[in-house]
C-alpha cells in the first residue's frame, strides 16, 4: 500500500489570513487503485498526525479483509509525503500499524519525502533538445535538459528524478526543471532506494487529469487537490466533507 500526503494553503479572501491544510490519499501500490469514503480527507495541521493514522487504520482494515491477507503474508506500507516525517509521526504510525496487525503479518515501512524545494539541478550537456515549430519557425527546445525518467542516487537514501524533459517543457524559453529530491526516512525499514524511486516514477503516470504524465506522483499530487478543494469548500455555509463519501461521489474521483 502507498499513502500520499500533500498540502495547499487556502485563504478566505485574496490577501486574508492562510491556513495549511493537509489531504491524505491511500493507493493500491499495485495497480494504482484509489481508495475513497472515509480514507479522503482535509485536516489542519493540529490534526494532521491523528488523522493519518486514523485513514492507516481504516485502509489496512479494508484492504486485509478484501484481500484476505493470511498469517505470514508480506505487508509493505510506503509512505509519500511532502515533508520529511518527525520521528515520533513515524514512531506513532508504527505502533499503531503493528498493533493493528498484532504481529501476525512481515510488515516493512518506507517512509519517503518526495520534495520540489531543494538547491539540485540536472544538466544533459550532450541533449540536442526537441525541434518544434513549423516552416520557418522551427525552433529547439529542452537543449541540455535530461530526458524524463533520469535519475541519479546521491547516497544510500538520496535520489534525484527528473519529470520534465525535452519533451515535457513547452517552448524554448523554458527554464531548466527542477528534478524532484526523494529522501528515505532512517527508520524505514524497506531501503531499496532504485525500487522506490521506480515506484515514484510509475505514479506520475497515473494522473486521470490528462493523458499527458505528470510532474509528480499522484500519490501527492491528488493529496494537493484533495487538501485544496476541501479547504475552500470549508468556507461554504452548511458543508460537510462527508458527502464525497456519499451516493455517486462515492469510489470516484471527484476532485480531479
Amino acid at each position: 500500500m502507498v499513502i500520499g500526503i500533500g498540502t495547499a494553503d487556502v485563504a478566505e479572501r485574496r490577501g486574508g489570513e492562510r491556513t495549511r491544510y493537509f489531504g491524505i490519499t491511500t493507493m493500491f501500490q499495485g495497480d494504482g487503485r484509489y481508495l475513497m469514503s472515509d480514507l479522503t480527507r482535509e485536516v489542519v495541521l493540529e490534526e494532521y498526525t491523528e488523522a493519518l493514522i486514523e485513514s492507516l487504520v481504516i485502509a489496512l482494515t479494508q484492504v486485509r479483509e478484501n484481500n484476505g491477507w493470511q498469517p505470514g503474508d508480506q505487508v509493505r506500507l510506503v509512505c509519500h509525503a511532502y515533508k520529511r516525517l518527525k520521528n515520533c509521526e513515524v514512531d506513532a504510525i508504527k505502533h499503531v500499524v503493528n498493533t493493528l496487525l498484532e504481529a501476525q503479518f512481515d510488515v516493512k515501512f518506507a517512509f519517503l519525502d518526495v520534495s520540489q524545494f531543494h538547491p539540485y539541478f540536472l544538466f544533459a550537456p550532450n541533449q540536442p533538445g526537441e525541434e518544434y515549430g513549423s516552416g520557418r519557425q522551427r525552433r529547439r527546445k529542452g537543449k541540455g535538459f535530461p530526458k524524463r525518467g533520469t535519475a541519479l542516487q546521491l547516497d544510500d537514501r538520496r535520489a534525484l528524478i527528473q519529470l520534465a524533459g525535452p519533451k515535457e517543457v513547452k517552448h524554448d524559453g523554458h527554464g531548466l526543471p527542477h528534478p524532484l529530491l526523494l529522501e528515505l526516512h532512517g527508520d524505514s525499514d524497506f531501503t531499496d532506494l532504485t525500487y522506490l524511486v521506480r515506484q515514484v516514477f510509475h505514479f506520475s503516470h497515473m494522473s486521470w487529469r490528462t493523458f499527458f504524465p505528470a510532474t509528480e506522483p499522484i500519490t501527492v499530487l491528488y493529496s494537493q487537490r484533495i487538501a485544496h478543494l476541501l479547504g475552500h469548500l470549508n468556507a461554504v455555509s452548511d458543508w460537510r466533507n462527508s458527502i464525497g463519501a456519499l451516493g455517486m461521489l462515492r469510489g470516484r474521483r471527484w476532485f480531479l
